[in-house]
């Protein structure tokens, strides 16, 4: 059974799931950051839209996210770099996952920084 925050509209999982009711704006996300960082943003989400017709992005207040029936990518952009997160069943122990955190029994987050375009590559596009 899902659950709508009355104040942000958004679909959560579970009744009065913790959240940030702040909206932001692509805009809001890419201002001030360096070119490759935008360019590196605009091929993943290219990406993580090319998925489905049911990926949602939402713009929140310190990432961007990308969902389906749950959230499957977070996406945080620094100046010089995008640091993304995602789930996997197992820990992904190789390059470029730098760590991983067992967030349930079965789901595990993996961490990457992607500094360039070309950081995006099949492998990483597969465990997505």
């Amino acid at each position: 059974m899902s659950w709508t925050c009355p104040i942000c509209k958004r679909t959560y999982a579970k009744k009065n799931q913790s959240h940030s009711c702040i909206v932001k704006t692509k805009e809001d996300h890419l201002t001030g950051k360096d070119e490759n960082v935008v360019k590196t943003f605009r091929a993943l989400l290219k990406y993580t839209e090319s998925l489905g017709k049911n990926v949602k992005v939402r713009y929140v207040k310190n990432a961007v996210l990308a969902s389906a029936e749950s959230t499957f990518l977070a996406i945080k952009l620094t100046k010089t770099h995008l640091k993304i997160e995602f789930f996997s069943e197992q820990p992904i122990e190789e390059f470029p996952v730098e760590k991983n955190f067992q967030y349930t029994k079965k789901k595990n987050v993996c961490y990457v920084s992607l500094d360039e375009h070309s950081d995006i590559t099949p492998v990483l596009k597969k465990w997505i």
